[in-house]
């Protein structure tokens, strides 16, 4: 009765064991790729964020500018947001 049962319960364990294996060693390859995709999100992000902040300076020397010409021009400007008050 053991021989005949030997065969497939070494065959299931190997099968098993193999199964486990290979989900160990993908484990490390798929982190490595979601890292890298994230270090990749970031470098997107960091230029957005330059892009965003060169944006917003060039927007208040324009609004700087036009606040002088409109002194200049005898007119006073509007009143600033008071998140912008210089």
């Amino acid at each position: 009765m053991w021989p005949e049962h030997i065969g497939p319960i070494l065959t299931g364990a190997t099968g098993f064991l193999t199964a486990v294996a290979g989900l160990l060693s993908a484990r490390p390859r798929r982190i490595s790729a979601q890292l890298q995709e994230c270090l990749e999100d970031r470098e997107r992000c960091e230029q957005e964020r330059d892009l965003y902040q060169q944006q917003v300076l060039i927007a208040l020397r324009h609004i700087f500018r036009l606040e002088k010409a409109l002194t200049l021009a005898g007119k006073k400007p509007p009143a600033r947001p008071e998140g912008l008050d210089l």
